[in-house]
């Protein structure tokens, strides 16, 4: 699993997840919210200028090059579009080699 902090008490991790990502708050060491995603969404909401993914609990909204994450409608952190970006690069590899693995 990959992960960031995005404040003193709360990261953001992703895990491949069947064939989608999830993306987990996780606060104070403990699971806080997560959301499951394509990573195709995920690279498309990286490219864009200015988006915004997911309805409901959890949210990520870009402007320019930082990643505002929102839970329950408060900003509980940020993260660098290039720090974001490494944890979906990871992923990619993950799912690919995983791919890989089951098909040989």
């Amino acid at each position: 699993m990959s992960s960031q902090n995005i404040n003193k008490n709360f990261s953001l991790a992703a895990e491949p997840y069947e064939k989608k990502v999830r993306l987990i708050v996780i606060k104070d060491g403990d699971e806080y919210f997560c959301r499951k995603e394509t990573l195709g969404n995920l690279k498309k909401f990286l490219l864009a200028d200015e988006s915004h993914i997911f309805k409901g609990r959890l949210q990520l909204i870009k402007k320019q090059n930082t990643i505002n994450i929102q839970a329950k409608g408060d900003l509980i952190g940020a993260i660098s579009t290039k720090d974001f970006s490494h944890i979906i690069h990871k992923l990619t590899l993950q799912v690919n080699f995983q791919f890989y693995t089951l098909h040989d």
